[in-house]
């Protein structure tokens, strides 16, 4: 099945043109896929920024993290990914069950595991 994307063309104000384009995706030659399972998060007006890094060693005064990626996206996609993971973690939970939390509400960061 193809991947679509709705697009609008904009000027100004008013939006113009709305319609679908087929996504055509190829690799770059500095393509990379890695584990992740540490990640922060900061906002600005321009966007957000996702750091991806991996927990290498947990001794008894720190958690040892390698960062891996950081990726910057507008506003407009951090709004898309949401509804992304959203609908993915809802898919894993239909098919495997709960998905326990990682840390306290507020905690700033995100390592699984490590509370």
């Amino acid at each position: 099945m193809a991947e679509e994307m709705r697009v609008s063309k904009r000027t100004g104000r008013h939006t113009d043109e709305v319609k679908m384009l087929e996504v055509k995706r190829s690799q770059c030659p500095g393509f990379q896929s890695f584990y992740a399972d540490n990640v922060q998060m900061s906002v600005n007006f321009y966007g957000v920024s996702v750091l991806l890094g991996e927990v290498v060693e947990v001794d008894e005064t720190a958690i040892h993290v390698s960062d891996r990626a950081r990726v910057h996206i507008s506003p407009e996609y951090a709004v898309e990914l949401h509804r992304l993971l959203g609908d993915q973690i809802e898919k894993y939970r239909v098919n495997f069950g709960e998905i326990r939390h990682s840390k306290p509400a507020g905690q700033k960061g995100s390592t699984p595991g490590t509370e």
